[in-house]
């Protein structure tokens, strides 16, 4: 499938309005018939930042799995691992053994030697239906960091400049929400993401106009009470 996914739709907004420049779908040749694709790239050429985002999720339609100490003593006593790593290096993680196409095969900056120039610090970032209890949190990013300096011969970025950021699309979406609520846009974004949360921001948060006193705080109420009806939390 190569149309861009919604995760991925999200993905790609909050890296924008972060102030990055984004290709989704970024696809490249693994090896004489192989291919495979990243599925957002975000640079920020000021910062010098390369993020290399993927989304995954596995299971039904509200399956969410998760990571925790529960998790681990099961993932230890069945498979001999302990970390996030390697519980789903072969499943979750198996697109980190593609990073070093990057640099390796030239597929965003053409040579090694650019790269280096281009890039002063790489975010891996996966977002997917897992979520990892916040104390396990710091030590599976830096199992992942890990698995990807374990496999490679060399790496133009020296480990510390290395970045793993493990997240969900709920979580994104709030982050976009957040930051649009506290900085509204005029104009349309042009982003079907960013223009729902711009949507979502007028009314959750209105001005009403040409209303009379205490017309915003009603709607306001309103909106609220319909948003919090409408996904079963009253």
């Amino acid at each position: 499938m190569t149309e861009v996914m919604t995760v991925e739709l999200i993905i790609d907004a909050y890296w924008s309005l972060m102030g990055y420049w984004t290709r989704p779908r970024f696809s490249f040749q693994t090896g004489k018939r192989g291919w495979s694709d990243f599925d957002v790239v975000a640079y920020h050429p000021n910062n010098r930042i390369l993020v290399i985002s993927e989304s995954k999720a596995r299971g039904r339609a509200r399956d969410v799995f998760a990571f925790n100490s529960y998790t681990r003593k099961y993932a230890k006593r069945k498979y001999n691992c302990s970390t996030f790593a390697k519980y789903e290096e072969e499943d979750y993680l198996n697109f980190v053994s593609n990073i070093p196409h990057i640099w390796e095969d030239n597929l965003i900056f053409h040579s090694y030697k650019k790269f280096k120039e281009s890039v002063s610090e790489l975010i891996i970032q996966l977002v997917s239906n897992y979520t990892i209890a916040p104390e396990l949190l710091a030590e599976s990013e830096g199992s992942v960091r890990s698995l990807l300096f374990k496999s490679i011969s060399r790496c133009p970025l020296r480990k510390k400049a290395v970045h793993i950021n493990l997240t969900t699309p709920f979580h994104l979406f709030c982050e976009i929400q957040s930051m649009i609520i506290k900085e509204p846009q005029g104009h349309r974004y042009g982003n079907p993401i960013l223009d729902l949360a711009r949507e979502l921001n007028r009314y959750l948060y209105p001005k009403v106009r040409y209303g009379g006193q205490g017309a915003s705080a009603l709607l306001k109420k309103e909106t609220n009470e319909q948003f919090l009806e409408s996904f079963d939390m009253k």
